[in-house]
C-alpha cells in the first residue's frame, strides 16, 4: 500500500492534478486534512451531537466510516464493482486517498472513478438525513 504522507497531504498538489470537477477537488481536499463535516469533527468543534453514524448507527461518523466501513458505503462499493477495501479498521489515511493520488500521478482514469463514487456517497447520506429526513435501515 502506498501511505499518505504527511508532506503529501500538506501539499495535497496531487488533488489538483486530478481531473474532476472541481467541488470534487474540494472535497478530496476536505477528505484529505480530515476536514469533511462528519459527525466526529462537528462534536469535536463544541457541537452537541450524538457521535453514532446516522446511516447505520453502528459506530461513530468519521471520514473512513462514512465512506468507506458503513454497511452502506459498502454496498455502494460492491455494486461500483470495487471489492471492499483490504485494510483493517482504524488505519485511515485508508487506501482511498492513497488510490486517487496513485492514479493522478499515473496518469490513470480510475482514481478519478473513485472520486466520484466517494463524492455520492457522501452527497446520497446527507441527502438521506438533511433532504428526505430518513435514514433508511441497513
Amino acid at each position: 500500500m502506498y501511505g499518505l504522507t504527511l508532506e503529501r497531504s500538506l501539499e495535497a498538489v496531487w488533488i489538483w492534478r486530478v481531473t474532476v470537477h472541481p467541488r470534487i477537488r474540494l472535497f478530496l481536499w476536505k477528505v484529505a486534512w480530515d476536514r469533511l463535516p462528519t459527525l466526529s469533527l462537528l462534536i469535536k468543534r463544541g457541537i452537541e451531537l450524538p457521535a453514532a453514524c446516522l446511516v447505520c448507527g453502528l459506530e461513530d461518523e468519521t471520514t473512513e466510516h462514512a465512506l468507506i466501513y458503513c454497511p452502506r458505503a459498502c454496498l455502494i462499493w460492491r455494486m461500483a464493482g470495487y471489492p471492499p477495501w483490504g485494510v483493517s479498521y482504524g488505519s485511515w489515511p485508508s487506501p482511498f486517498p492513497d488510490a486517487i493520488c496513485q492514479s493522478s500521478s499515473e496518469g490513470s482514469k480510475w482514481g478519478d472513478k473513485l472520486a466520484y463514487i466517494a463524492y455520492q456517497i457522501w452527497l446520497s447520506n446527507n441527502s438521506l438525513i438533511f433532504e428526505d429526513g430518513v435514514v433508511p435501515a441497513c
